[in-house]
């Protein structure tokens, strides 16, 4: 592991991770995916509501709905992740949070990422510091997309 940086979260002999979906309409409850391997944290539903993006051993996960199947995006370029991202307002780019303390900017479907935070930065609350609420999921596309 890298100078400064933090070993990812996982889980413990006989723990498992679960992700559930609840309907705030009528409190229904549903368990999508289950696994002893991975702890998934983070989850954020894509545009089309067709899957969930969730972070886990340092990468970033597709939960796909329909099939339940988990895959694992092909970001490279950045360190591993800490639990912190959020989707562009179109879909299309995810905004990283890496535990280097910088932020970086991918395309969902995969590729390169880009560090968007300078070296002065880094380890700077407001550096890690990733919007939680859609109406920052704008803000973040309009700051950083330069």
């Amino acid at each position: 592991m890298a100078e400064n940086t933090i070993a990812p979260r996982q889980l413990q002999p006989g723990q498992r991770c679960e992700v559930w979906m609840a309907s705030a309409a009528t409190g229904a409850r549903e368990l999508i995916f289950t696994t002893k391997e991975l702890l998934l944290e983070a989850p954020n539903w894509t545009p089309d509501n067709a899957a969930l993006v969730l972070n886990g051993a340092g990468a970033l996960w597709r939960l796909d709905l329909g099939t339940g199947s988990l895959d694992g995006l092909p970001i490279t370029g950045i360190p591993d992740l800490n639990n912190d991202h959020v989707l562009g307002p179109t879909g299309t780019r995810v905004y990283l949070s890496a535990n280097d303390g910088h932020i970086y900017r991918a395309e969902l479907a995969g590729g390169p990422a880009t560090r968007i935070t300078a070296d002065e930065r880094r380890r700077s609350p407001a550096a890690r510091a990733m919007p939680k609420l859609p109406a920052s999921a704008w803000a973040a596309e309009a700051a950083f997309s330069a």
